[in-house]
């Protein structure tokens, strides 16, 4: 009797120590669905992040064109030359040819 006791609570020792297949079954699925979830929500919100960013970028660079343009009399002017005046910074240049349509480097007329 004191054997099958023994036994029984060794038994019960080496269940209480690990999770069982079921559990961690459990919760592979439940990881799997809030990955399902996430990740295109994750990669949507990077789109728009992008989107944002380049609608911004434009407007900084065209209305820094018309102050160029107002305050120097000139007609379109390029990256280059709003850069060299102060009126755009090396970064946003960059960022204007990176993200801008119909910009591909700092010497092309922004209007």
């Amino acid at each position: 009797m004191e054997k099958i006791l023994k036994r029984l609570q060794t038994l019960r020792k080496n269940k209480e120590q690990g999770f069982s297949l079921l559990e961690m079954l459990i919760v592979l699925i439940v990881v799997a669905l809030l990955m399902v979830i996430l990740i295109p929500n994750i990669s949507s919100q990077r789109d728009r992040i992008d989107e944002q960013g380049k609608a911004n970028i434009t407007e900084i660079v065209h209305s820094q064109a018309q102050a160029y343009q107002m305050v120097e009399g000139a007609g379109p002017v390029s990256l280059d030359t709003l850069v060299s005046s102060g009126y755009l910074t090396d970064k946003q240049a960059d960022e204007a040819v990176k993200r801008m349509d119909g910009i591909n480097s700092r010497a092309d007329t922004v209007q």
